[in-house]
């Protein structure tokens, strides 16, 4: 390898070191969480949440539609304090 192609190899290996970190440094993790939380991962269509509570075992189960593709995404239970 002749030293013109070492030279751009390295540049090649900087130039991308420098794109990772800088991705890494304005990836908003927080705002990544909620577009997932609120859309459909499917079809990106804004979810429904329905909530069901009993306050007999103090639970809310809590389930996400997506009025588009009509599929039930998301289902948790959460306990009442």
């Amino acid at each position: 390898m002749n030293e013109k192609n070492k030279k751009l190899r390295q540049m090649e290996l900087d130039l991308s070191q420098t794109i990772a970190e800088i991705n890494l440094k304005n990836f908003n993790y927080r705002e990544q969480y909620l577009e997932e939380y609120k859309n459909c991962l499917l079809c990106g269509t804004e979810l429904v949440y329905h909530h069901n509570t009993d306050f007999i075992y103090q639970t809310v189960e809590e389930q996400a539609l997506c009025p588009h593709c009509k599929i039930p995404t998301k289902k948790h239970e959460h306990k009442l304090q």
